[in-house]
């Protein structure tokens, strides 16, 4: 178990690491997809909604963090409901994520075809 310097510790680097690391993985898929995307999709199709996908990752992402911050920051007690919010930011994340990665293999199958 972490005492209370290895729980300020954790909570500085998930702060800083997870502050900084969606920004990074948020701007390469969603330029990825944007160029892809400009190969093939006419500007007006309904194409372009899935660069939503990559900002709702890191939006999820930031709140699934902040979740995590606050059960650090609450230690010893542990909210239920907040364990229930930073587990479904945690899968919404990683829905958002499988979406965007489909989206990434439809538009490269696409662009390899035109």
């Amino acid at each position: 178990a972490l005492g209370p310097a290895g729980r300020a510790r954790y909570a500085f680097v998930e702060a800083v690491v997870a502050g900084i690391y969606p920004i990074v993985y948020g701007v390469f898929f969603l330029g990825w997809l944007a160029a892809l995307l400009r190969r093939w999709a006419a500007p007006r199709a309904g194409w372009w909604a899935l660069l939503a996908l990559p900002l709702l990752v890191v939006g999820f992402d930031y709140a699934e963090n902040w979740g995590l911050l606050q059960l650090l920051e609450d230690y010893p007690t542990c909210n239920p409901e907040q364990v229930a919010f930073c587990s479904g930011m945690t899968t919404l994340k990683w829905t958002a994520f499988g979406g965007m990665g489909l989206a990434l293999l439809a538009a490269g199958i696409r662009w390899q075809r035109a």
